[in-house]
């Protein structure tokens, strides 16, 4: 027997990217015999990539799945160096070093060199191989709107980390002269990838300018967190400039005979919206978002005219739920650049999580125009339409984002829940084995194909689904909503009341929570607490027959019987006005039989 729930799925609100930027994978080159990288005026980017491939090294854990990057940057007779983010090494257990031309050298935790508060670390390996030096630039000439590339190898569950190198390019966004806390000061929009740490940040000339140890928010495929609504790839991946780790190499063992280059803007102690701005980013990805704002702002007072500014400050008063907030800064961002994608999207999805669905589409199509391949906008403008109930046109927004980037788990989930939604079981399942497949913490998508198992009558399948997605995600109210509803299936109806409890503690406006309590207290015996929970259901939704239904039987029983008709009677004209024939008359039915049981008496 089936016996879905034919609701939307709620929302979930989390941090994740929902698309992947075209990435420059230069093809398998030789090593070049040379020991160090010639370069000198700017490069074809075929040919930095060549430069990057040859120096980028992938460091792995031997009894983990840990695993970063690094860059060589000196030989001595056969003992190369490498550098890499000091957080690659966050396991003591023994690791390799595997080179461009696949040799492993196995190097021991104890071997790196890490500083106590920059993430930066050395480490060396013997051979009798020829490997490519690179050359490092001046960190401090690059500026906002130069070319940037990244090269590292990615982690990707289940595939072998040495044939997901890439080689990405980008641009610069910000240059502090004030690096943070932990190093970092060179900002750029490379659409960066985990495991990628500790990789070369490369200029167009081919000259290593900082080490990549950061990439805010990553893709569905690779990332835990995936929300079903699409949010923009902060553009905060950063890194620590090469001038840094030139400043303090004598500290990690490396002495390269290379002094940090100084440029007029380097010694200035005038500050600049650069300093401010990595500042917020840095506040921002330690969630202290209040602090972020601060930044942002001053950054502002300093270049009101930059759109950049504007939307991280609207993402953190995204972050922080002041949507109306976030709203008039990415608004604000636009005004400056009309075709700022990024803020267009965000603003879609603050003005989602508002409510305003017609100005959430709005944003989300005007995306798609200026970008039809937007993964992402297809997405989000797909969940506004399956909240319009427009699920077939919902169906095809899905369906469009899949095909723009097969990888995206959200949009399978979503597309899941669509097609449940329409009836279509036979290709539901599919759907959300391919989520899970593709993000194997996705709590959303166990949570969705719970649903559909507990309608397919696997109650046991279901609650295995339901515990996984609490596993992952503990703060994701709906779900406990199902568990307790299993739990009380299976004769545990403490155990529902305490899932529904819990619920209500994560999502005081969660409607379903309330009229599943109710229920179970009215089987219990405790018709007040369930017109308490029926009540406020009514409140949340006043159109909500089922929730009259419930209520006027449950007063019925107390012995108020006219507020019982007169809640019978609400459902039936709700139910009619709905066009739900068969409640209606069921409802209908309980009258007569009320107002027949009291006349008998």
């Amino acid at each position: 027997m089936i016996k879905f729930n034919y609701q939307l799925t709620p929302i979930i609100v989390g941090a994740s990217i929902a698309f992947v930027q075209p990435q420059i994978t230069p093809a398998q080159s030789p090593i070049l015999q040379s020991p160090t990288v010639q370069t000198s005026a700017a490069q074809p980017s075929v040919e930095v990539g060549k430069i990057a491939k040859g120096i980028t090294v992938l460091i792995q854990g031997k009894n983990s799945n840990s695993q970063g990057s690094g860059v060589i940057v000196k030989k001595d007779k056969d003992t190369y160096t490498v550098i890499t983010a000091a957080h690659v090494f966050d396991g003591r257990e023994k690791y390799e070093i595997i080179t461009p031309d696949n040799q492993r050298y196995t190097i021991n935790y104890s071997d790196a060199k890490k500083l106590k508060d920059v993430d930066l670390a050395s480490v060396k390996f013997n051979s009798k191989q020829n490997y490519d030096i690179a050359i490092l630039g001046n960190s401090d000439a690059s500026t906002e709107g130069a070319t940037s590339y990244v090269a590292g190898f990615i982690a990707i569950p289940g595939e072998a980390p040495t044939s997901n190198y890439r080689f990405i390019e980008g641009k610069v966004t910000a240059n502090s002269s004030q690096p943070d806390i932990s190093g970092y000061s060179l900002v750029y929009s490379n659409d960066t990838l985990e495991g990628m740490s500790g990789g070369p940040v490369l200029n167009e000339k081919g000259e290593v300018i900082g080490i990549h140890g950061r990439g805010y928010d990553a893709t569905p495929e690779v990332y835990n967190d995936n929300p079903s609504i699409a949010k923009v790839k902060r553009a905060s991946n950063s890194a620590i400039a090469i001038n840094t780790f030139l400043q303090m190499s004598s500290k990690l063992g490396v002495n390269l005979d290379k002094t940090p280059s100084k440029t007029v803007a380097a010694v200035t102690n005038t500050p600049k919206s650069d300093d401010f701005y990595v500042k917020g980013l840095s506040k921002y990805q330690k969630g202290d978002y209040s602090g972020a704002i601060e930044n942002f702002s001053a950054a502002i007072q300093i270049n009101p005219k930059a759109s950049k500014l504007f939307v991280s400050r609207g993402n953190a008063h995204f972050e922080m739920k002041n949507y109306k907030e976030a709203i008039a800064d990415y608004t604000q961002a636009i005004q400056i650049n009309p075709q700022y994608i990024d803020a267009l999207l965000s603003r879609g999805n603050a003005n989602y999580y508002l409510g305003d669905l017609q100005a959430a589409s709005l944003d989300y199509e005007e995306t798609i125009r200026l970008d039809p391949n937007n993964a992402n906008a297809f997405n989000n403008r797909g969940r506004v339409k399956m909240n319009q109930r427009n699920l077939k046109a919902a169906l095809s927004d899905f369906n469009q984002s899949i095909r723009l980037n097969p990888k995206f788990a959200g949009a399978y989930n979503n597309r899941g829940n669509a097609r449940r939604l329409l009836g279509e079981l036979h290709e539901v399942m599919a759907d959300f084995n391919r989520a899970l497949a593709l993000n194997p913490k996705y709590a959303e998508a166990y949570y969705s194909r719970g649903l559909v198992r507990y309608g397919l009558g696997d109650t046991q399948l279901a609650l295995t689904d339901y515990n996984a997605s609490i596993g992952i995600d503990p703060y994701f109210a709906p779900v406990y909503v199902s568990r307790g509803n299993v739990r009380n299936e299976l004769g545990d109806k403490p155990g529902a009341i305490e899932d529904y409890n819990q619920a209500i503690h994560l999502d005081s406006n969660l409607t379903l929570a309330y009229l599943s309590r109710g229920n179970v207290r009215n089987d219990l015996g405790d018709q007040k607490g369930a017109i308490e929970d029926y009540t406020q259901g009514i409140k949340l939704e006043p159109k909500l027959a089922s929730a009259y239904d419930r209520r006027g039987m449950a007063r019925a029983l107390t012995g108020d019987k006219q507020g019982g008709l007169a809640d019978l009677q609400q459902a039936v004209d709700l139910f009619y006005q709905q066009g739900n024939k068969e409640l209606y008359q069921r409802t209908l039915e309980k009258i007569r039989l009320i107002e027949r049981y009291s006349s008998v008496r």
